[in-house]
């Protein structure tokens, strides 16, 4: 057996050759090179989720609960180095400058008279920090902020309504109205996935208030 470097870093063992057959090529039976950790991707949250229903006679009234925090987000590197983005903007490449929130949820209420469902929805998305530690910055140090707006991002509160009217077990009709209130984003002059505002925070929410009508049937 001879050992010979094959390249810098790595060492490969190959079978020396036999006097009967000098000139077949010899074989590595092995190789042994240096390894490096690629990074470390942690992330930790909470769920949150609450149902409940209560039959008052003449109408029911039924509630969910639904909601997320993401304690944390974040990339180790080689070097023992750490990048946090939890309450920021970063990973500003992965996600297009919309960051990641620490909290998200919804709280769905729905009363029901006969054959007439009533349902509304609140949706909350948290505010953040304009900055990026993958951007150069250190932890939510305002570091991406223009100069001309706060440094956080406030939080995002829409509104929902919907209302069914269930005319027979196989015939549904429906009128939503989305972001009651008409209530806008809030100003991001940073990310990019989206003029002035954050798409992911935001949602459908830029639109404003609309409506929807529709319906279901059943075979």
């Amino acid at each position: 057996m001879q050992v010979r470097p094959s390249r810098p870093g790595s060492t490969s063992f190959r079978t020396p050759r036999t006097s009967t057959c000098p000139t077949v090529v010899r074989a590595s039976a092995s190789s042994r090179s240096q390894l490096i950790n690629s990074d470390t991707i942690f992330s930790e949250g909470l769920d949150f989720g609450l149902t409940g229903r209560v039959d008052f006679g003449a109408f029911q009234w039924r509630t969910a609960a639904n909601a997320s925090l993401l304690l944390e987000l974040s990339t180790t590197f080689p070097d023992g180095s750490k990048e946090t983005y939890v309450d920021t903007l970063g990973n500003f490449n992965l996600t297009a400058g919309s960051g990641t929130f620490k909290w998200r949820g919804n709280w769905s209420n729905t009363f029901s008279f006969d054959k007439v469902d009533l349902t509304g929805t609140v949706n909350y998305v948290s505010g953040y920090d304009l900055s990026a530690e993958d951007q150069g910055g250190d932890y939510r140090d305002c570091s991406l902020n223009p100069g001309y707006v706060d440094c956080r991002v406030k939080s995002y509160i829409t509104a929902d309504l919907n209302v069914s009217f269930n005319v027979n077990d196989k015939f549904t009709f429906y009128v939503n109205a989305l972001n009651v209130f008409d209530r806008l984003p809030p100003i991001d002059p940073v990310t990019y996935g989206a003029h002035l505002y954050n798409p992911v925070q935001a949602g459908n929410g830029i639109f404003g208030r609309s409506f929807r009508a529709g319906a279901k049937f059943g075979f």
